[in-house]
C-alpha cells in the first residue's frame, strides 16, 4: 500500500479573508491530515507574515510551506517567518515553459539551472527543506524540464512540484508525460499538481499517482488544483483496490469540508482592522428584546463559549438591560460574555508595564504582574506594542495560548478618548474572554488578556 502525500494550496487559493478567519481555515486543514500546507508569502504584507508566523506553531501535522521564486531576498523573508516551525518548507518555484520564463521570470534558459540550484542551496541552508515546483512543467520541453528537475535534487531540492496549469489534458495523456520526470526522480518524491479547470483534476491526479507520483497538490475550493473533497472520494472508495491510502481524517472529511467551504464563503469588513471578517453568519445577525435566554444561550454557543447556568443567567440579565434600548449584535454580545460570565478572583493583578516602539526601532514590552504576592516580570521583543505585550505576558506564565480573537474599539471620542479591548484566549478547546478598558491602547489590550488569563487560571485551580 503505497501512502501518497497531501500538499494543500487552499489557504493561497482563498482570496481575501481575514485573519481570524485564515486561522481557523488553516486549522480545519490540519486536523483533516493534509501533509503540507502553503500559506501566503510574507512578501505580501505584515498581516501574511504574521501569519505564518502564527501557524508555525500552531500547526500539528501539517508542515507550513512558503513559495519562492529565485530572489534571495524574498527567501530569507520567507525562512525568517518560518523559523517558528521546524518542518517548514520553501517551496523555489520557477516557470519553464518558453513563454513562462520570459515574460514571469525574465531569464533566459542557459542561465536557468545555475540559478535555480543556487536558489536551492540557499533554501536549503536558511530552512532545511527545499521543493522545487515546476510551475508549467507539461508546457516545458521535457528535456528542459528533466535538466533543471537534475539540477534541483543535485542541489538539495527533497521533493518536486510537477504542475499541469492548463488542465486540459485527458488522464492518460498527462500519464504518459510525466512517466519520464517521475523515473528520472528516483526517490525524490513527485507531487502531480493538476487543475481541475475541466473538472479532470482528480482523475487526471489518480493517473499520476498510478504511473508512480508519490503525492499530489490539492484545495478545498476553486480550479487551479484538484479538489480535496473529489481525491478524498475516490482514496475512499477505491483505495485499497488501487494500492493507495493517505492520512486523511475520512471520518470528519465531510464536515471538515463543510466548514472550510463557509469560511471561503466570509469576507472582512472594511471597517476595522480588527474585524474578524465572520460577515452574515455572525455579525449581521441581531438579537431583539424579545429573545428568550434558549436563544441568547444559542448565539453564546455560536461564539465559542459553554457557560455554566449561573454563568449563562448572569449573561441573559446583562443582555436584558442593554436590549431595551437596542438590537444587540454578537459583537455586542461577546463583550457582555467578557464582563457578565466567569467573574473570579484576580490570580495575576497588573502592577506597571512599560512599551518602546517606533519606526526606527523593535517594539518591546516590559511587564510587571504580581501572582500570590509574588512580582513576576516579562520582558519581550515583538513586531509591534501589542504582540510585544502578548509575549511578555506569554513569557510570565510560561503558556502560549491561541488566541482565538482580539477587538479594539473607541467608546468615547475626542484626544482623551477610552479604549476597550476584547481578548478571546483558548485553552485545551475552550474559549476564555476578557475586556479592559484605559486611554491607553496598550493597557486595554494587556488589561483584557489579564482578566482571560485569570478565568483560565481560576478554572486550572478547580480542576
Amino acid at each position: 500500500m503505497n501512502e501518497i502525500r497531501i500538499y494543500d494550496r487552499t489557504l493561497t487559493e482563498a482570496g481575501e479573508l481575514s485573519f481570524k478567519n485564515r486561522l481557523d481555515l488553516a486549522r480545519e486543514l490540519d486536523g483533516l491530515g493534509v501533509d503540507i500546507l502553503q500559506l501566503p508569502s510574507p512578501s505580501l504584507g505584515e498581516e501574511a507574515a504574521l501569519l505564518v508566523r502564527t501557524l508555525g506553531t500552531l500547526l500539528r501535522r501539517a508542515a507550513p510551506a512558503v513559495s519562492v521564486g529565485l530572489d534571495a531576498g524574498e527567501a530569507e523573508l520567507a525562512a525568517r517567518e518560518l523559523k517558528s516551525s521546524p518542518r517548514g518548507v520553501l517551496t523555489v518555484s520557477v516557470p519553464l515553459s518558453a513563454s513562462g520564463m520570459e515574460y514571469l521570470s525574465g531569464v533566459k534558459p542557459d542561465k536557468l539551472p545555475a540559478l535555480l540550484e543556487e536558489q536551492i542551496r540557499r533554501c536549503a541552508g536558511l530552512c532545511g527543506t527545499v521543493f522545487f515546483e515546476a510551475l508549467d512543467a507539461t508546457r516545458a520541453e521535457e528535456g528542459f524540464l528533466l535538466q533543471m528537475m537534475e539540477s534541483a535534487i543535485a542541489a538539495g531540492a527533497r521533493g518536486i512540484i510537477l504542475w499541469d496549469s492548463e488542465g486540459r489534458r485527458l488522464p492518460w495523456e498527462l500519464a504518459e508525460l510525466l512517466k519520464g520526470p517521475v523515473k528520472m526522480a528516483g526517490s525524490t518524491p513527485v507531487f502531480a499538481a493538476c487543475s481541475d479547470a475541466l473538472g479532470l483534476g482528480a482523475a487526471d491526479t489518480l493517473a499520476s499517482l498510478r504511473c508512480g507520483a508519490a503525492g499530489s497538490v490539492t484545495s478545498v475550493g476553486g480550479r487551479e488544483s484538484c479538489r480535496l473533497s473529489a481525491l478524498a472520494a475516490i482514496l475512499r472508495e477505491r483505495g485499497d483496490s488501487l494500492g493507495l491510502a493517505s492520512g486523511l481524517d475520512m471520518t470528519r472529511l465531510n464536515a471538515g469540508v463543510e466548514r472550510i467551504a463557509e469560511l471561503l464563503e466570509s469576507r472582512r469588513r472594511s471597517t476595522s482592522p480588527f474585524d474578524n471578517g465572520a460577515g452574515a453568519p455572525l455579525s449581521a445577525m441581531l438579537l431583539t428584546a424579545g429573545a428568550d435566554i434558549g436563544a441568547v444561550e444559542q448565539a453564546v454557543r455560536k461564539l465559542g463559549y459553554e457557560l455554566n447556568p449561573g454563568d449563562m443567567a448572569a449573561v441573559y440579565e446583562s443582555f436584558c438591560h442593554i436590549a431595551e434600548k437596542k438590537d444587540v449584535d454578537f459583537r455586542e454580545l461577546d463583550a457582555i460574555v467578557a464582563n457578565a460570565a466567569l467573574l473570579v478572583p484576580s490570580t495575576y493583578q497588573l502592577e506597571s508595564y512599560v512599551v518602546h516602539t517606533g519606526n526606527v526601532i523593535s517594539a518591546t514590552a516590559d511587564i510587571v504582574v504580581k501572582k500570590d504576592g509574588a512580582l513576576l516580570r516579562g520582558l519581550a521583543p515583538g513586531d509591534g506594542p501589542v504582540d510585544a505585550a502578548f509575549l511578555a505576558l506569554e513569557q510570565i506564565t510560561g503558556r502560549h495560548y491561541e488566541l482565538d480573537d482580539f477587538q479594539i474599539s473607541a467608546v468615547t471620542e475626542g484626544q482623551e478618548a477610552m479604549g476597550s479591548a476584547l481578548i478571546k484566549l483558548r485553552d485545551r478547546g475552550k474559549v476564555y474572554s476578557g475586556s479592559g478598558l484605559s486611554t491607553d491602547v496598550i493597557g486595554a489590550c494587556v488589561n483584557a488578556y489579564l482578566a482571560a488569563l485569570n478565568k483560565i487560571a481560576y478554572e486550572d485551580k478547580q480542576s
